[in-house]
């Protein structure tokens, strides 16, 4: 296994600052946008839909109050803001998290 200091892999991955990926808003409309767009609003509603059930589900379980607009802002928020950042969409995952 080859072992990198941290400041090479941030250079090889694009970043300025080892740890630190800088924000980039990249919007170049063409004939695709049209095109994909229908997919990522079936795909964005289909991943909230699941974190919704697993919230639901973890919280049948815990016996604790949940809170549907809150728990879709939050999961909104953080999808938005890691846009941003090239982060992979969060949701949840009913295989991984139900006891």
């Amino acid at each position: 296994m080859m072992r990198l200091p941290v400041s090479n892999l941030a250079a090889i991955a694009g970043g300025g600052h080892a740890g630190c990926l800088a924000a980039r808003f990249v919007f170049a409309p063409d004939q695709r946008t049209d095109q994909l767009s229908s997919s990522a609003v079936v795909i964005a509603f289909l991943g909230l839909l699941e974190a919704l059930s697993i919230a639901k589900s973890i919280a049948h379980h815990t016996r604790q109050p949940l809170d549907y607009n809150r728990q879709c802002l939050a999961e909104g928020v953080a999808n938005l803001v890691g846009g941003f950042f090239r982060c992979l969409p969060g949701s949840g995952s009913l295989s991984r998290s139900h006891p």
